[in-house]
């Protein structure tokens, strides 16, 4: 196996892991912001707790349970 196979091979799963990484880091930041916004403003507390909602289930379900985690049993 040559290194241009294996980076190859490599590269998209550390890709996948650090994107959800940077997606549940990102969504636990905002939910974070969110309940220390609550007493301040509750639409921008719901907008943050939202996002950070989505942030999360875009890291750990989409890229992490349905991307990466095949590529981690492959292997």
């Amino acid at each position: 196996m040559t290194l241009e196979e294996t980076l190859a091979e490599t590269a998209p799963l550390a890709f996948d892991a650090v994107l959800t990484l940077v997606l549940t880091v990102v969504g636990l930041s905002a939910e974070l912001s969110g309940l220390n916004s609550l007493g301040e403003s509750t639409a921008l507390a719901l907008w943050f707790a939202v996002m950070g909602g989505v942030t999360l289930y875009g890291g750990l379900v989409l890229v992490g349970r349905d991307r990466l985690l095949p590529r981690v049993r492959a292997l």
